[in-house]
Order: structure tokens, then sequence, then C-alpha cells
């Protein structure tokens, strides 16, 4: 009863912090006294209501969502203090965005502003009662387990019916996506809607991405804006409308006047439109004329929409600290709920008594729902955490598509048809796998930066894919990893399969890997697995490439280690490459999960594998059901009596397959070698079994010490295994890697594993006679 008052108190009776200017109260009074007083901000429209197409039930829907997410961002500011909220970053001020929804046709696929609460409460209108929607917006301010986005993982906003994208809170990291979802539609029709699973959105949809000032000024943003424009260049339809809600504020820095209208007013191809939202009716105006602009032309529009920003950027801080009080007050004064409570009394829509009820009705509704909210159960356990990827429901969503005709296969192969039969390197191989791949499912999509064309990238794993499948399938994306990732997961969300080369080499993938990180990985997580982007990711990697290319061609470290939900896969010959790429698609196509398959670019052309002309490095192309499931690892040797096992991937493979030849000719020391294949996650039962008798265990990666997969297979060998290990590690030295012959000494190398191995079998050897005297 004592916490039932607590939160059912008025806004006077909390203390929020005693030296503070408590807006979160002022802002609230001030709208009451104005609605008594009738005393309103000057309004200038000069546009009429009968002008704007914008009808009264609709102006008193669009006010009645302003005012709901008004009362939701007090809510919060009050909670807060009481340890029942955590999320203070409102969307007072921005509350006109409601009027954006409602000038859309229908719900269009929309990356909402982290502002944007009056957008999304009037975009779950169209499908849920409002007594439905105080309930989830009540969980989602208390951020409790019935939470309708995230589960109450995040404060955001999504849904999945109303096509609602959740973003984070990387300023920017979005509009990649959105590029790559407004990319989608056109290839859709391309390659024709019956060939998807999951038909998302069709070809009429517009894309909405939403973005405070600041936001626009990252280098994503900057990259997505330069992507859109050269696709329209390139006559490519890019049904796209980049929302700005320019309040002027980034964070706690003034903006610049006027450099959203200057940067943006004049770009060759994105169209723009202005509008002060606290004008509702020429907001709702133009706005309509944005969305038919590029409903019709195809092309891209930016609407630069002009807001106030209340309650400063977040409960958690003091605004005086950084603006006068006169600046304040004069936001504060030009409230957005005033001036379209103006525009509602002006015509008659309602009274100033209808509008305070409603106000108040609104404060009741949610006062009496938080008192519930609160009291439902919060995430207390790591599962509650992990569970959007582990949900069953998320575990097999699709069947697996039959398998090609041979005939089919001896159609589209072509001249390569007879090479299926013939042992070839790893890079020939994947050539084979791709097109078999995009034969078994037709929704695959391939792309990157070089990969389309008669040469097939830079390694040949794509030639001849374009020829055979055509440029809506496969194609080349600019020289910037952001797009060629956000094409990947605007597609993604399409119904498309991304089989895609995430950067041309290990290094340059650096530069986007928040797409990876921030938005590619956390999306169930942040949607409660609402929404997925499933995607394979291959990514030239590694070193040991002869001294060419220095640091940035010979990158020794793995991207995505430890990150949740991502598969990755590291093949050392041809035909285990093949295995894995089929069972990350398959993964990708079933689960929905995003895959990542390190391609060791030295191994791409290699032949010899112990010695020189031995050709052990080539093989086989596997039949079409043989694949690698995940926890497989393959036993390479398993000489008998052997004492040494040796766990490695990838170069590693061939380097102990070096150093065990020369132990076993010179010194006839027996090893086990193991390929882990999976480095994520690692297929510690199997190994656990297979060193279950072993003496010692070494562990070659070629990767940069301390960030290397050793450390975590080292820890996770110990942790797991009923009895003591010896493991000893052949790790990349960490460092900077130089052009030339000098490369060689950042690499482990076959006299580094054998020089271990001889030092230890001498310990062996101790310790055996030892033994026997009895001592």
């Amino acid at each position: 009863m004592r916490k039932k008052n607590l939160i059912a108190m008025p806004f006077n009776s909390i203390k929020f912090f005693s030296t503070v200017r408590d807006s979160t109260k002022i802002i609230d009074e001030q709208f009451i006294n104005c609605l008594k007083t009738k005393r309103f901000p000057t309004f200038t429209s000069n546009l009429r209501l009968e002008d704007s197409g914008l009808k009264k039930n609709e102006l008193n829907d669009i006010f009645h969502s302003m005012m709901l997410s008004r009362q939701f961002d007090l809510l919060a500011r009050r909670l807060r203090p009481l340890g029942h909220s955590y999320y203070t970053i409102g969307s007072a001020g921005h509350e006109c965005n409601a009027a954006i929804e409602v000038a859309l046709q229908k719900s269009e696929p929309t990356i909402p502003h982290y502002r944007g609460g009056a957008y999304f409460i009037q975009r779950l209108k169209r499908f849920l009662t409002v007594d439905d929607i105080v309930y989830h917006m009540t969980n989602l301010v208390t951020l409790n387990k019935n939470d309708m986005v995230s589960g109450g993982r995040h404060r955001t906003f999504a849904s999945k019916k109303g096509n609602i994208i959740p973003k984070t809170s990387t300023i920017g990291s979005h509009f990649p996506r959105a590029l790559g979802l407004a990319a989608s539609f056109n290839r859709k029709n391309l390659i024709g809607e019956e060939k998807f699973l999951e038909n998302s959105f069709t070809a009429e949809s517009i894309v909405l991405a939403f973005a405070g000032n600041g936001s626009y000024d990252h280098s994503t943003s900057q990259g997505s804006l330069n992507a859109a424009e050269y696709l329209v260049h390139n006559e490519y339809p890019l049904p796209l409308l980049f929302v700005c809600e320019d309040n002027e504020m980034t964070m706690s820095v003034s903006a610049s006047p006027d450099w959203i209208k200057t940067a943006m007013k004049n770009r060759p191809y994105i169209k723009y439109f202005s509008v002060d939202g606290l004008d509702i009716l020429s907001l709702y105006k133009i706005t309509q004329q944005a969305a038919q602009y590029v409903r019709e032309t195809k092309k891209p529009a930016f609407l630069h929409v002009k807001t106030k920003r209340l309650l400063g950027h977040s409960g958690a801080e003091n605004e005086t600290q950084y603006r006068t009080l006169n600046e304040i007050e004069e936001d504060e004064r030009n409230d957005p709920l005033l001036h379209t409570a103006k525009i509602c009394l002006d015509y008659s829509i309602l009274t100033t008594d209808e509008i305070r009820d409603q106000y108040e009705s609104i404060k009741r509704d949610i006062e009496n729902m938080v008192v519930k909210a609160i009291k439902v159960e919060k995430i207390s356990t790591f599962y509650d955490t992990v569970s959007p990827f582990l949900d069953p429901k998320l575990q097999i969503s699709n069947k697996v598509p039959s398998f090609p005709t041979e005939q089919l296969r001896k159609n589209v192969f072509g001249e390569k048809y007879n090479e299926l039969n013939k042992k070839n390197n790893m890079s020939q191989l994947l050539n084979f796998a791709h097109i078999d791949l995009m034969l078994q499912y037709p929704n695959i999509i391939v792309f990157g930066q070089d990969v389309a064309g008669k040469k097939g990238g830079i390694f040949s794993v794509t030639d001849g894919l374009e020829e055979r499948f055509g440029s809506a399938r496969v194609f080349n994306t600019l020289l910037d990893e952001q797009t060629t990732l956000g094409y990947a997961l605007g597609h993604a969300l399409n119904g498309f399969l991304p089989v895609f080369e995430a950067a041309a080499y290990r290094a340059y993938l650096r530069t986007a890997e928040d797409q990876v990180v921030g938005e590619a990985a956390t999306l169930r997580f942040i949607s409660n697995g609402q929404f997925s982007n499933p995607m394979v990711m291959r990514l030239p990697s590694l070193g040991y490439q002869n001294g060419f290319g220095g640091n940035w061609h010979n990158e020794n470290t793995i991207p995505f280690l430890g990150l949740p939900d991502i598969l990755i896969a590291c093949p050392s010959r041809g035909d285990d490459a093949v295995k894995l790429l089929r069972t990350l698609v398959k993964e990708a196509h079933q689960r929905k999960k995003i895959g990542l398959l390190l391609e060791p670019i030295s191994l791409y052309k290699k032949t010899d594998l112990r010695e020189k002309d031995d050709n052990l490095q080539l093989s086989m192309y596997p039949p079409s059901e043989s694949s690698l499931e995940i926890g497989s690892i393959r036993v390479v040797c398993r000489e008998k009596d052997a004492s040494l096992t040796i766990i490695t991937y990838g170069n590693g493979v061939s380097i102990a397959e070096q150093a065990a030849s020369t132990l076993k000719k010179q010194f006839n020391i027996p090893l086990k070698i193991i390929d882990l294949l999976w480095l994520q996650p690692l297929s510690i039962p199997a190994l656990l079994e297979e060193i279950k008798t072993t003496e010692y265990v070494i562990i070659i990666d070629e990767t940069k010490e301390g960030y290397s997969v050793a450390d975590r297979l080292m820890a996770s060998l110990n942790t797991n295994s009923p009895r003591p290990l010896n493991i000893h590690c052949i790790t990349g030295k960490s460092g900077f890697i130089p052009y030339g012959p000098a490369m060689s000494l950042m690499f482990p190398h076959k006299n580094d594993v054998v020089d271990l191995i001889l030092k230890l079998t001498q310990n062996i050897h101790r310790e055996t006679h030892f033994n026997n005297l009895n001592i």
C-alpha cells in the first residue's frame, strides 16, 4: 500500500534533486495553467485546416497521441528516483512526429528517432486500442517482462506488426540498414516476390529513417547519404525518406544555426523539404508531399522538421548548467502541446475543459496502470536476458529447400560441371558452393565491393556468378564497408538471405564493425525476437601471404568473438570451406542466425600441404548433402600411441601437418592433430573427448597474443575438463605486421612447433624414466 501511494503521489511531492530546476513539474503545470487562462503561444501558421488535408478527427487523434506521449515522459521522470524506471531520454518537444505518422498512407517501415514516442503511439493505434497502448507503454517505461518491445531488456520502440524497426543508441548507425531496406524493394521486384518465403514489404512501400540533427554529422550518416545519391545517380530506385527532427541541440551543445538546411538543401539527388514542427497543419501537409514524392519517383527525400527539446537531454542532468534560463523558458513557452491545443480550440475541435479532462484522464489511467506494472517481474535471470536467442519458436522457422536437380545443375554450371569431379583449391570449391546454394535458395543474394563482373572478386570466389544469376542477385557495392553491411541488414529484413563479402580484407572491416556489433547482433535482443537479420558474411582474412600487403592484408585478429548469436567458422581446406558455408547458410535460413566464414587468404590457391608438389591441399567437391554441423571438429591425423595433441584451425593446420611430418620422420614422435572448424561456439565437449588421454595439448593460433582464440580455448578446456590439463600455446606476436620477409616474424611456424614438442617429449621421457625406477 505504501508503494501504491508513492507512485500516485502528485508531481510536487517528489523531490528529484533539490538544486535542480524541476522542468517536469513546470511544463506539466504550465499546460494546465494555459488552459485555465487561455493564454497560448502566438500561432503563426498561414495554412488553414481545410487546406492542410487534415481532418478534424485526425487532428484530435494526433493531439491525443501527443498528450499520451508527454504523460509517459513525465512518468519516467517521476519513477526514476523511485527505482521503477531507468531511461529518461524522452520525446517531450518532439510530439509533433505523431502527425508524420498520420500523413502516411499505411504502416510504412520505419526506424524511429529515440524521441519518437508520439509517432510510435500513433502507429500502435492502427491495430491496438488506447487501453492496450497504455498497458504496453507503461510496461515499456517500467521495463518489466511484459514489455511488448524488448521484454524489459532495452528502452526502444519496436513492433513487428506495426513495421517499427528498433534502433540502438549509436547515432546514425541505423541509416545503412534503412538504405539497404529501401533498396531491397526494387530488387525483390526484379527477382520475383514468388521466390520469397517471407514477403515483409511490397514494392509500393517507402522507408522512413528518423534521427536528430546531431546524428547527421556522424560519418555513418554521411556515408548513407552519399550511397543514396550514388544509387539515384545510377538510376536505381530508392524510396527512402530521411526525417531530421532538429531541436538545435546535440546533448549539451547548441547546434550551429541553419547547418542542416545549408548541408542538405542543395544536394543534387535528395529532395529537401522543411517545416516547423510547431505548425502541425503544415507538418502534415509537407509530410504528405515528401512521402508522395518518394513513393512516386522512387527517389530519396529529406524532411527537415524544426522541433523543441523539453526536459533537457535526459533526466540525469541539470540543463541550467549549459543553457540560460531564458533559453529554457523560451522553449517551454513554445511547447508543441500548447500550439496544437490552440489549433484545436481555434477550429472548435475541443474546448479547454475537454482538453484538460483528456489530459488529466490520461494521467489517471497511466497512474492506475503503473501501480500494476511495477509489480510485474523484471528480468532476473541470465536466461531471461538471452532468451531471444534461445526461444524454441526461433529454433527452426523454415524448411531447407530441396537440392537442385542434376539437369539444372548441369545447365547452370555449364563448362564448370566437369570440374566437380576433380580436385580443386579452396577458391574454386567455394565458387562451386555458391552456384549450388544460389540454385537451392532462390532468395540468396551475393554482393560486395568487387564480386560481380568477369573477375569475380580479388580471389575469384564469385567468378561467373553474375553471368549465371543476373545482376539482381549478384552485384557490386560502393567501396564503403558500412554501406555493404547496411545492404545486408536491410535486405535481410525483407526476406533476402545475404551471402556476401563483408570486406575485401579483414582489416578493412574495422570501419564498419558497429553495423554487426551494434545493429545486426543486437536486433533480436532489443526487439524480443520480433526482428532478425539472417545473413552470412564471407571475410578474406588472416596472414601468411608471403610478405604481400603488410598489416592491412595480413590482419590476424578475428572480429566478433564473444558476440552473442554470431557463428564463426574457419576452414583449413576447400572441402571443409564448402561444408561450413552450407551449414552457415542453413542456420541463417532456418534459425535466422548471423554467420561469419573466415577464409584464410593464403589457402585460397594453395595446392601443397606437407611438402612441395604433394597436392594434398587440394580436395574434391563434397556431395550436396554433406556439411559440418555446429559442434563438429575434424581429427586431421591420429597416429598410434600419440601422447601429444595439437588443436588448431585455418593456417595452423598446415603448420601442424608440416611439424608432424618432421617429428615422425626425424624423431619418431607421433601426434594427434585436431582442426577446430568452429571458432564460435567452440566445440568443447568434442575436444575434451579427444584429449581425455593426452599428456600435453598444444594450441597453434596465428592470431595476436592476448587477442587470440587460444585464450578462450584454454580457459574453456581447463574449466570444463574433469582432470588437470597441461596446455601450451603458440600464437602470433602482438604487434603490427611489416611488408616482405619480416612478416614471418609475427606468425607461428613449423619450427616453433617442433622445438616446443621436442622440449615436451624430453619431459615425458624423463618422467617415464623416474616412474620406471619406482621413485
